[in-house]
């Protein structure tokens, strides 16, 4: 993992004052984009995030070996998305979320599509998440929520599951006035693998997550405000398509895998497989779309001929 330094400004956990804002349009436009590598997506944003093209290659290195059957670009993408550098309004991850909770959000998100493209799907492989989460702020935000009301926070959430993370003085601390939000998530993702802060137990909350809010308490200078995620009734940011499964029916294993056995399967995936070729002369005659093609070359020759 990442050795950024520690005595920075925490805003991953506390960059919350902003939220909730009144209702804007969905996020919509990421996935038609195409999936392409870290170093690619991040190019439109040269211009808009300094020092992030140095800041690829240091979360690439740090996730030669990624979790959770992400691609190493995938994993990196978070990564990137969790680290905090010098000065703090420069991070990744606050330019983003300022430009997600942007009023005029459609025409200054353009530059982020492909990044939220690979972000993005990213975060849909990692297996959804119902627990509580926690985040928090040294403001005092009481009076911005109130019981029983419907709230959308626009940017991502970066969360913990552990309480005593948010409390430690490097992000809300026990003194002052503080929010702390105790939040019942029903599609977190669980990140801590793939961050710059591992110890943090990090949980994710998309962007375009709405929440009921659940109660409200006020003990001395510390507010505690109760949310639950809920459904809307349309997706607030639009998911990366899903991978289509192969049509090719699977071959079958075992020992005597002759050629009639390759012609019966062949001939049962007729619609992407000219049959009578293969009945002829098994390995050349496979014309067809490559993606298919590679699928029974593998069956095919994994499995002694005859």
């Amino acid at each position: 993992m990442s050795k950024e330094s520690t005595a920075q400004s925490k805003l991953r956990l506390t960059d919350i004052a902003d939220e909730p804002l009144p209702s804007i349009d969905r996020i919509l436009g990421c996935a038609q984009m195409p999936l392409v590598s870290l170093e690619e997506a991040v190019k439109p944003l040269i211009s808009i995030v300094p020092d992030v093209r140095r800041r690829v290659y240091v979360a690439k290195e740090n996730c030669d070996n990624p979790a959770d059957g992400l691609t190493q670009d995938e994993s990196a993408s978070i990564m990137l998305y969790t680290m905090e550098w010098e000065p703090a309004d420069e991070c990744l991850y606050h330019v983003l979320n300022e430009v997600l909770r942007s009023e005029d959000r459609r025409r200054h998100l353009r530059p982020w599509h492909l990044f939220l493209r690979l972000f993005l799907n990213a975060l849909f492989r990692l297996p959804l998440l119902s627990t509580t989460v926690y985040r928090g702020v040294r403001l005092d935000l009481s009076m911005q929520y109130r019981e029983g009301e419907t709230i959308v926070w626009w940017g991502f959430s970066y969360c913990t599951t552990s309480v005593n993370v948010l409390q430690s003085e490097q992000f809300l601390g026990k003194t002052g006035h503080r929010t702390m939000f105790a939040i019942k998530c029903h599609s977190g993702r669980d990140i801590h693998r793939h961050s710059s802060y591992e110890a943090e137990n990090a949980v994710l909350l998309m962007a375009g997550t709405q929440f009921k809010v659940i109660s409200c308490l006020t003990q001395g200078d510390l507010h505690i405000i109760q949310l639950e995620e809920t459904i809307p009734p349309l997706p607030l940011v639009q998911p990366p398509p899903k991978p289509m499964p192969s049509p090719i029916k699977p071959m079958p294993i075992g020992k005597e895998n002759t050629r009639k056995k390759i012609f019966e399967f062949a001939n049962s995936n007729r619609n992407f497989v000219n049959s009578n070729e293969i009945k002829n002369d098994v390995p050349q005659s496979i014309n067809y779309n490559i993606r298919m093609y590679r699928e029974i070359v593998c069956c095919v020759f994994e499995n002694q001929l005859s």
